[in-house]
């Protein structure tokens, strides 16, 4: 990757890089930091993101909404 590339993707906010991630890429991350790594789990995950405006607010909601499967399960 050039240098050019590299201070484009620095200058980045976290939700602009979700916005550009794969499905791939996002189920990936989605596993490391907890999440169902699901395809349809990382179009959630985007979707909220847009939605919201915030990669912290998508990550809150999606993390209230599993708190009742984690428990049951």
């Amino acid at each position: 990757m050039s240098e050019n590339a590299h201070s484009h993707e620095d200058q980045l906010t976290p939700e602009e890089l979700i916005s550009q991630m794969s499905s791939d890429e996002l189920q990936e991350l989605l596993g490391e930091i907890g999440f169902e790594a699901s395809c349809e789990m990382a179009g959630c995950i985007q979707k909220l993101v847009l939605d919201l405006g915030s990669l912290e607010a998508a990550i809150t909601a999606l993390a209230a909404e599993d708190t009742p499967m984690r428990r049951a399960a």
